[in-house]
Order: C-alpha cells, then structure tokens, then sequence
C-alpha cells in the first residue's frame, strides 16, 4: 500500500521538491518556494489529497485510504528545521481532527489539543 501511495505522490512532485519518509505512513515534503508558499503548498496539498482519495486496485479489491496533511512554511513560521517539522505535524493533527482527507496549514498558537481550524 506504501509503494502505491508514495509512487502516487511521487508523481505529483516537482523536480526539486524533496520527499522523506518519516516513518509508518508518515512522510514529508520540502517544496522550493517560487512566488507564494501557502498558494503553492495548498495546491501542492490538494493534488495529494485528491490522487489518494481515488480507491487503490489490490489483488482486484478496492482500498480506500484517509489523508491528512500538515503545512508549515519557511520562513513564515520559523527557519528552524526541528520547529518547521513539528508545526507541520501541529497542522497534521489538526487536519486528522477536521475529519481526515484535508489540509491544514499551521497557525500560530496550534497544540496537538488544540480546536484552531485553519481555513485553507
């Protein structure tokens, strides 16, 4: 299920976009920035959402998966790597309690307990 999602997401990069996986079913994405990062981080986000949402093919059964997306842009919410990955994970349990198959950008004040819905 890993090597279909990822290869779907693969697909969807850019050439210098940079994808790590951070282990389990976690993954993330250093997308250059070329003129706005949020506009280009929630497309980027939308496109994922939407080509994992469509149900995998295996051994002819339909599997559907949830997706949630956590975003956290440099240098808006810090330049530091360790902060900017922990605010994207913020934004990712944010976008898991919203309901899952979304994208949530990270907004000052976001706790993992936290009800701060970010409008994309």
């Amino acid at each position: 299920m890993l090597v279909e999602a990822s290869q779907r997401v693969l697909a969807l990069l850019g050439a210098n976009d940079l994808v790590a996986r951070l282990g389990g079913d976690e993954f993330a994405i250093i997308q250059p920035v070329t003129v706005n990062a949020q506009e280009e981080a929630s497309l980027l986000a939308g496109k994922i959402v939407s080509a994992l949402r469509e149900p995998f093919i295996i051994d002819k059964q339909d599997i559907h998966i949830g997706v949630s997306v956590g975003i956290s842009n440099a240098p808006l919410n810090s330049n530091n790597s360790h902060d900017l990955l922990h605010k994207a994970d913020l934004a990712l349990y944010a976008a898991k309690a919203k309901g899952r198959d979304c994208y949530m950008h990270y907004t000052e004040g976001m706790t993992m307990g936290s009800s701060i819905i970010d409008r994309e």
